[in-house]
C-alpha cells in the first residue's frame, strides 16, 4: 500500500471518529454547563453555554440531599451489573474467537 493511501486512510479514520464521538462530547459538555448554571440561565433563550457566574452550590445541594445515598447506591448497582455483564459476555466471545483462530477454523462471515 502506498504511503499516500495510508495517510489518506488514517485521515479518513480520524475524521470518522471525530464525527462519531463529537455528539457524545458535546452532550457531556452541555450537561456540565447545566450543572454550574443558575436556574434562570438554564431556562434562558437563546441558550447560554458558558455562564457569566458559576453556581457551585448546585453540587453542595445534591450532596446534602436526603436521597443522595440512595441514588448513588442505585447508580453503583446498575453500572456495576452492566459492566459485569459486558465483561462476562466479552470474555466468552473473545475466548471463542481466540480458540477458533488458533485452530484455524473460521466461519465464512468473519474476517
Amino acid at each position: 500500500m502506498s504511503p499516500l493511501r495510508q495517510m489518506l486512510g488514517r485521515i479518513g479514520l480520524a475524521f470518522a471518529l471525530i464525527v462519531i464521538v463529537s455528539p457524545a462530547v458535546l452532550f457531556f459538555l452541555w450537561m456540565l454547563s447545566l450543572s454550574v448554571k443558575f436556574e434562570v440561565d438554564n431556562a434562558s433563550y437563546p441558550p447560554i453555554f458558558i455562564p457569566e457566574h458559576f453556581n457551585w452550590g448546585n453540587y453542595a445541594a445534591v450532596i446534602d440531599s436526603k436521597r443522595f445515598s440512595t441514588y448513588f447506591t442505585n447508580s453503583l448497582i446498575v453500572t456495576g451489573a452492566a459492566t459485569a455483564f459486558a465483561l462476562l459476555v466479552g470474555f466468552f466471545c473473545s475466548s471463542g474467537l481466540a480458540c477458533s483462530a488458533r485452530s484455524g477454523r473460521r466461519s465464512s462471515s468473519t474476517w
